[in-house]
C-alpha cells in the first residue's frame, strides 16, 4: 500500500505541476502575474500615475460535490501586488524604472494542495521616440514559492468498515513530506505605443519558471529514484491589448492572452466596451465579454468557458466583477457553473509631472522630420 500511495501522489503532483499554473480570467487586471515587464506599465488612462495596487480573488468548482468530505471544496486563488514607476532621476530623462512586489495563494482539492509565492520584479522602460509615446520595456522577476498538502482528508482501504469509510481509523501509512520550497525566476519584454487621441497598443512576451524548479514532495521517500523527480515546465506567455477610441468618447478595449506550458495551453480573449464618455467626477462603467480555449496532450484546442464582466471606474479606482460559465466537457458535473472573480485596482500619483521636465539636463531639439508636428525653436 505504501508503494501505491507514493505512486498515486507522484501522479497527482505530476499532473498538477506539468499542467498549467493558476490563471485569472481577468488576466488584464493581474499584470505582474503574466509578465514581469508589465511592472510600472499601467493600463490606458492611468499612464501618468506613479503607483498601482492590485487585488484579485477567484473562486471556482464550488458546484462539484466532494466524494470524500461533506462540504464542497472549491478552488480558490487570491493575489496582491503593488508596483511603482521611478522617473524622477536625472539620468533617466524620459525613461523610467519599475519596481514591484506580488504575492499569490492558490488552493485546490480535498487535500488542500496549496501554492504560495512571493515575487519581486524590476523593469526598465526605454523611450523609443521624441514624442515619448513609444517604449520598450525589459523586466525580470525573482520569486520564492512554497507548496504544501494536507493529508487529513485522505482515505485508505484500512479505513473501510465494509459499508463506509471511517476517517477515525488508523491509515497504517507513512506519508511523504507535507511541503517543500523553491526559487523561481522569470523574464519578459513589452512594447507600448500610447499616442494621444489615437489607437493605443501594449503587447509583450514572457518566459516564466526560467530555472525549471524541481518539485520535491517525494524527494525524501524516493531517494535517488529519478522517476519521482519532476520539474515545473516553463510557461511561455504572449499578450496584447489595445484602446480603440470611437466617436462621442466611446471606447473598445480588446485583451488577448496565450499561455503554453508543456502540453497544456490556453487562449483567452476578452473585449470591454465603454459606451459613455469618461468623466472623472462620475462613475464610469465597461461591459466585457470573452471566451477561453484550452488544450492538453489529448486535444489541441477545446472549449472551456464563456466570460462576462462588468468594470466600474471612479477616478483612480477600478473594480471588476466577472463570471465564467463552464462550456467544457466538465459542464455535466458543474451544470455549466464555472466560477467568479473580483479585482480591485487603485492608482496613485505621487509626484508632480512638471518636475520631470525641470530635471532634464538640457533641452532637446526636435528632429527635422518632426517640424510638421512641432513648432521650430
Amino acid at each position: 500500500m505504501r508503494k501505491n500511495l507514493l505512486l498515486i501522489l507522484s501522479l497527482i503532483i505530476s499532473v498538477k505541476v506539468h499542467g498549467q499554473d493558476f490563471h485569472f480570467s481577468q488576466f488584464n487586471n493581474s499584470p505582474l502575474n503574466i509578465n514581469p515587464a508589465l511592472t510600472g506599465i499601467y493600463d490606458f488612462g492611468h499612464w501618468g500615475n506613479d503607483m498601482r495596487f492590485v487585488g484579485n480573488y477567484r473562486d471556482q468548482w464550488r458546484s462539484i460535490p466532494s466524494a470524500y468530505i461533506s462540504t464542497p471544496t472549491p478552488f480558490k486563488t487570491n493575489s496582491f501586488s503593488t508596483d511603482m514607476k521611478i522617473r524622477s532621476i536625472r539620468f533617466l530623462d524620459k525613461d523610467f524604472i519599475g519596481v514591484g512586489a506580488s504575492f499569490y495563494n492558490d488552493k485546490s482539492g480535498d487535500l488542500d494542495f496549496k501554492t504560495q509565492q512571493v515575487n519581486f520584479s524590476l523593469s526598465y522602460s526605454k523611450r523609443l521616440n521624441y514624442h515619448g509615446d513609444k517604449y520598450l520595456t525589459l523586466g525580470v522577476m525573482e520569486g520564492y514559492s512554497k507548496r504544501s498538502i494536507d493529508y487529513t482528508n485522505a482515505i485508505f482501504d484500512n479505513q473501510w468498515t465494509g459499508t463506509q469509510f471511517d476517517p477515525s481509523k488508523a491509515t497504517g501509512e507513512s506519508f511523504p513530506g507535507k511541503s517543500y520550497s523553491y526559487a523561481d525566476f522569470s523574464a519578459g519584454a513589452v512594447y507600448s505605443y500610447i499616442p494621444v487621441k489615437k489607437i493605443n497598443f501594449i503587447g509583450g512576451f514572457a518566459i516564466m519558471h526560467l530555472n525549471r524548479p524541481h518539485q520535491n514532495f517525494l524527494a525524501e521517500k524516493a531517494g535517488s529514484n529519478q522517476s519521482f523527480r519532476v520539474v515545473l515546465y516553463q510557461t511561455f506567455v504572449a499578450h496584447a491589448n489595445a484602446r480603440i477610441p470611437l466617436k462621442d468618447g466611446k471606447l473598445i478595449l480588446p485583451y488577448f492572452l496565450f499561455l503554453k506550458q508543456g502540453p497544456a495551453s490556453e487562449f483567452n480573449s476578452t473585449t470591454y466596451f465603454q459606451l459613455q464618455p469618461a468623466n472623472k467626477d462620475k462613475l464610469n462603467y465597461q461591459f466585457g465579454i470573452g471566451y477561453r480555449i484550452v488544450g492538453n496532450f489529448q486535444k489541441t484546442a477545446a472549449s472551456d468557458a464563456l466570460i462576462t464582466a462588468l468594470k466600474l471606474i471612479y477616478n483612480n479606482f477600478n473594480f471588476t466583477f466577472s463570471y465564467d460559465a463552464n462550456t467544457s466537457s466538465l459542464k455535466t458535473a458543474t451544470k455549466s457553473i464555472g466560477g467568479f472573480e473580483i479585482s480591485l485596482i487603485y492608482y496613485e500619483k505621487l509626484f508632480n509631472p512638471k518636475k520631470y521636465r525641470d530635471i532634464k539636463a538640457r533641452p532637446e531639439c526636435p528632429r527635422y522630420d518632426e517640424f510638421r508636428d512641432f513648432p521650430v525653436w
